[in-house]
């Protein structure tokens, strides 16, 4: 089987909830002007996982993993939880004015009721992985794991040209960085909003990043919202 050399950073399936009636979504770039294209056009680059094994050789398989082993499990654990059924009330939110003031402001409705939705284990799995995979896929990331290897030669295979060393090891090193995201988040709450309304929804092309270094604690790192 023939294997992909335009690797995307951003799930194609992912952008493919948000495409209008023609398959398209809108893309914004950093200078603030925009373009239309569908989901097999965005947020791809050619070789981006292509790394290389000691003779030369193109190792393409992250790209075909990404696909089997992180985006088509989420993606039947996306279906099931979007289905919200099964739902039901954890417990009863008593009130608290000043918060639900603060929650208003941000533009949320202020529940009376904490709900909890039962999944399976295989769908908290799926989410895990998911969520640490779009942490380290993006080429930002890629990037500093360059950068970081550059300035540490002794950890490059001498077998290979620079470049090529490179971009291997730091390669290697997001698959493991991922494995330390993924057993994180499986120890962490995770809540689902719902979007109410006819706005557009915004959203950075790495989904979510994260802050480094590490800090001490059960969640070395910080997670927060890519706004744009």
């Amino acid at each position: 089987m023939t294997q992909p050399k335009r690797h995307h950073w951003w799930p194609q399936f992912q952008s493919g909830h948000w495409t209008d009636e023609n398959g398209q979504i809108t893309a914004v770039r950093a200078d603030g002007t925009s373009f239309r294209a569908a989901p097999d056009k965005l947020a791809v680059e050619r070789d981006l996982y292509t790394r290389f094994d000691l003779s030369g050789e193109k190792d393409l398989s992250i790209e075909s993993w990404f696909s089997a082993q992180i985006e088509h499990p989420f993606s039947a654990a996306l279906k099931h939880i979007a289905a919200l059924d099964e739902i039901t009330v954890a417990w009863r939110n008593p009130p608290n004015p000043a918060k639900e003031q603060e929650i208003k402001e941000l533009g949320f409705v202020v529940p009376k009721d904490a709900e909890f939705l039962p999944i399976e284990g295989w769908h908290r799995s799926a989410v895990n992985e998911y969520l640490a995979a779009l942490l380290v896929r993006n080429p930002r990331y890629l990037e500093k794991l360059i950068a970081f290897h550059d300035e540490h030669q002794n950890s490059l295979p001498k077998e290979l040209p620079r470049g090529q060393a490179l971009k291997s090891v730091a390669l290697d090193n997001m698959l493991s960085v991922f494995e330390i995201y993924r057993d994180k988040i499986a120890e962490s709450h995770i809540a689902l909003l719902i979007a109410e309304g006819s706005n557009d929804f915004l959203f950075g092309d790495a989904g979510i990043t994260a802050q480094e270094p590490w800090k001490p604690g059960p969640i070395p790192f910080t997670v927060r919202r890519q706004r744009l």
